[in-house]
């Protein structure tokens, strides 16, 4: 085949010139359209990267709007509240596990503290 080619690329040069030079054109679009896709995933890539940033900071900025609530602040004070009476009650109850035969004051032997309320 290359004999072939190369015949005609003797008897027909102006042919054979043409060829390669659409062979040329048609290698140049393949690369530019490569170059595009290139270019434009890039700027996929970046544009998802700003929108990714901006709902962090969205997300950021709900968390501190209720922080600063008055409803966050309540669920904080009566979290709190309820993880100090749980203690309180099993602190008691150990030590009057441990000290049974002994007369406890009053507030050792009850078993649940009042409660302020804070709303």
């Amino acid at each position: 085949m290359e004999a072939k080619n190369t015949e005609v690329e003797r008897k027909h040069p102006k042919k054979a010139l043409e060829k390669v030079k659409a062979s040329l054109k048609r290698t140049e679009a393949k690369l530019t359209l490569e170059k595009k896709r290139r270019v434009a995933q890039e700027k996929v890539a970046k544009a998802e990267k700003k929108v990714e940033g901006q709902i962090v900071k969205a997300g950021r900025l709900a968390v501190e709007v209720f922080r600063a609530s008055k409803e966050f602040t309540n669920k904080k004070i009566k979290f709190i509240e309820e993880a100090f009476i749980t203690e309180q009650k099993v602190c008691r109850q150990k030590v009057a596990g441990r000290f049974s035969k002994l007369t406890y004051p009053s507030w050792i032997r009850r078993t649940t503290p009042t409660k302020t309320s804070l709303n």
